[in-house]
């Protein structure tokens, strides 16, 4: 478990953050609140780390007509920060990230904000913070601090959006063959193709190539830091989930001293190597479908038979004449997609929904799901299985909101 933090107590942070800026304050009767400069502020960069921000309706921040119903929750919050598009050029040209709040119900005992990242990469903060309305307002956390998704350079409402491919071209690209070709020619046309998808998103968003070459990891962190200036955080309080927490760790990593709380669920080792995490992912992926083909097999309506050891050639005879043919669901055709090559490479086993960002082409996580303690019995079990359903937490399950504010876990202040 990563470090964390005590925030059900208010700390010494909260006088920290009154100076130099001050704790969030609206100006007059708008929402304009103008809370930052907050602590440390890097050379040059003062006029972005101490804008003001003016929140409003989420409505027209939805990045597509699927959203629209969760974005219009007038509870949520929704704001823009410019930032630079390169932190070496800042006084070039400068970008917009998309935030979303939720504010603190105790105002009067407000302690500050907990920013969090959902992963991908590709992944919409603000989505995720939005999906995560019902969890969050039933957490004690809720009470007095903020909850702040931002969706990162590049991505969701964040301006620009990065585009790479139409809907008809992603749905031709998933829909490709399967088998890697792994010969010489195999390896030549697979880096041709990637080329070619480069060159695409840098024809294809604004800015090009400038743009493609500041999206990486540590842009997104100092974005971060900006944010937590703006809201009036001398330190920031965070919450990442998978690919979130390398980004949580590069920050901790850059900006050493600006950190006040963390809380790092499913932990990407930041020294592994890009294939050693792929076949670790893989493995666990597999490693769960054999769990669950064991459990299904006791099943008499197990829709992967009743012997675990041919649930992969079952798996594969249900899934993979979708490459050649459309799913008919209803009154409408449903989608073509790619299978996954490796069985249990799905959303389920990830413990996550996904769907495509019709935007970006890239994938995004709707909300982080509750992590849960390993239930002790079949009641629990099932518990788990019919609360998941009807998507409620679980009797006896924690969130990762809990965890932050455990008083029981004490990190470093």
């Amino acid at each position: 478990m990563p470090f964390v933090a005590v925030l059900g107590l208010i700390f010494a942070l909260v006088a920290g953050c009154t100076g130099g800026g001050g704790m969030a304050s609206a100006i007059a009767s708008s929402d304009v609140e103008h809370a930052g400069p907050a602590g440390v502020v890097p050379r040059g960069l003062s006029s972005f780390y101490g804008q003001p921000l003016s929140w409003g309706s989420c409505k027209s921040y939805a990045p597509t007509p699927d959203d629209d119903t969760l974005y219009s929750n007038s509870a949520l919050q929704c704001a823009r920060m410019n930032v630079p598009l390169d932190y070496s050029k800042p006084d070039g040209t400068k970008i917009s990230i998309a935030l979303l709040r939720i504010k603190a119900s105790d105002s009067a005992h407000r302690v500050g904000a907990v920013v969090m990242n959902p992963g991908g990469p590709g992944a919409s903060g603000m989505e995720a913070a939005a999906g995560s309305y019902k969890e969050w307002k039933a957490s004690s956390l809720s009470a007095r601090f903020d909850l702040i998704g931002f969706d990162p350079r590049g991505i969701g409402a964040s301006e620009p959006a990065v585009h790479c491919l139409t809907n008809s071209e992603s749905d031709s690209l998933r829909a490709s063959d399967l088998d890697d070709d792994t010969s010489p020619e195999g390896v030549a046309k697979f880096e041709a193709e990637q080329k070619q998808y480069a060159s695409d998103c840098a024809q294809r968003t604004q800015y090009g190539d400038e743009m493609l070459a500041n999206i990486g990891t540590r842009d997104v962190v100092k974005d971060m830091d900006v944010l937590r200036s703006v809201l009036g955080e001398t330190k920031l309080t965070y919450l990442g989930y998978s690919y979130g927490t390398y980004i949580g760790t590069i920050y901790a990593e850059q900006f050493p001293g600006n950190v006040r709380a963390m809380l790092l669920d499913g932990a990407v080792d930041p020294t592994e190597s890009v294939v050693d995490e792929t076949v670790g992912q893989a493995t666990g992926f597999q490693t769960a479908f054999n769990q669950y083909a064991q459990s299904c097999a006791k099943q008499v309506s197990c829709p992967l038979g009743t012997d675990p050891s041919q649930a992969v050639n079952v798996y594969h005879e249900l899934v993979d004449p979708l490459l050649t043919r459309q799913l008919v669901r209803g009154a409408g055709p449903v989608e073509q997609v790619k299978p996954p090559p490796i069985p249990g490479e799905s959303a389920v086993l990830e413990n996550r929904q996904d769907r495509r960002d019709t935007r970006s082409g890239r994938h995004q996580q709707h909300r982080p799901v509750p992590f849960a303690q390993v239930p002790g019995s079949e009641r629990a079990a099932q518990a788990h299985a019919v609360a998941g359903r009807q998507g409620v937490q679980p009797p006896g399950e924690r969130t990762a909101f809990d965890d932050l504010g455990d008083e029981r876990q004490v990190g470093n202040e």
